[in-house]
């Protein structure tokens, strides 16, 4: 997808170095790549774990009999 938009923050000096620092350390080439990692793919990561423990859960409930549209948990 084409991005368009931008975000602009204002850091201190001091900010900005720790910025870089670490975007550097975990190999992201700009502190724009750091940052939408660091805001995007967290988000994304929970989001997989919750739907890997919901279809655990799902299928060990239906091997109890559990019927999700007839039964409340």
């Amino acid at each position: 997808m084409l991005r368009t938009k931008t975000i602009q923050i204002r850091v201190t000096p001091e900010e900005h170095e720790r910025i870089r620092n670490k975007a550097l350390a975990k190999g992201h080439a700009t502190i724009s790549a750091f940052m939408l990692h660091c805001t995007l793919e967290k988000d994304l990561l929970f989001e997989r774990h919750f739907e890997e423990m919901y279809r655990a859960i799902m299928k060990k409930c239906k091997k109890s009999g559990f019927d999700e549209k007839t039964d409340a948990l």
